[in-house]
């Protein structure tokens, strides 16, 4: 017998009516049905990825300064006569970019020669 000729022969003793006077499943025997069911096998590979670590900042922050502590570390703050429109506060986001204010500070945050005042 096939398959298909099988399941169509037993179809009909695994439907069954529900009478309002039949008693409610188990819900904790459900739950533990339902909770083994879910459980992945013993040493199947984990598809979640680890957390990631966040990505340093490698460039100077593009804030606007008015003395080297506002650089902080390396930099130095380079000030000039022309109008700069710089943020005054950034942070180095996970993936490694800066997110800034929309506000104006008045230098450059700069490392290496620029320093050798």
């Amino acid at each position: 017998m096939t398959r298909l000729a099988l399941l169509l022969a037993l179809a009909p003793f695994a439907l069954s009516a529900c009478d309002e006077d039949d008693p409610a499943p188990d819900a904790a025997a459900q739950d533990a049905a339902a909770g083994d069911a879910a459980q992945p096998d013993v040493g199947a590979a984990d598809a979640t990825p680890p957390d990631a670590e966040p990505i340093p900042c490698l460039n100077p922050p593009p804030v606007g300064c008015l003395t080297d502590a506002d650089c902080g570390g390396r930099f130095c703050c380079v000030r000039d006569d022309e109008a700069n429109c710089l943020p005054s506060a950034c942070t180095c986001n996970a993936a490694g970019v800066y997110e800034c204010t929309d506000d104006c500070g008045s230098g450059n945050c700069l490392e290496g020669d620029a320093c050798q005042r």
